[in-house]
């Protein structure tokens, strides 16, 4: 029993680590953070219990939301397209159904969506433009380190 719960809560916690990575990839990228571009370090926002501000999601023809996610505090606030650097640096949206999927209602459910989650990375998804179907460019998830 106890092995069990050992290996329930490892799996939680890495559900909440790739949820966290992902957010701080995007937050990384959309402050130029990693980048040599000189406008990318000038730009580079001190992390800070404040949130920072951005301007809200937009909605595009298809009436998807599109933004960033930087001050998303749940699932529900973040915009459907959410904005990041793409692989060859283009800026562009990925879709939120591409990093976030239904969420397990139990601890079974938890353990079967974290086998399928790792046998996923690294994950290449497009990058679209903010109509959300314009692929200009893509975006690598990768696994999240132990």
């Amino acid at each position: 029993m106890v092995n069990k719960m050992r290996k329930l809560l490892a799996i939680a916690s890495l559900a909440l680590t790739v949820c966290a990575g992902v957010g701080i990839g995007i937050v990384a990228a959309a402050n130029g953070i990693g980048t040599s571009a000189p406008a990318a370090a000038q730009n580079a926002v001190e992390p800070s219990s404040d949130l920072v501000d951005v301007p809200p999601a937009r909605a595009n023809a298809s009436g998807q939301t599109y933004g960033s996610a930087i001050n998303a505090t749940t699932v529900e606030e973040i915009p459907d397209l959410v904005e990041a650097y793409g692989n060859n640096g283009k800026i562009g949206y990925l879709k939120k159904s591409d990093f976030i999927g239904p969420q397990p209602a139990n601890p079974k459910e938890a353990a079967e969506y974290m086998e399928r989650v790792e046998a996923e990375y690294p994950k290449t998804v497009p990058l679209y433009g903010p109509d959300g179907v314009t692929e200009i460019d893509t975006f690598t998830f990768q696994a999240p380190s132990e």
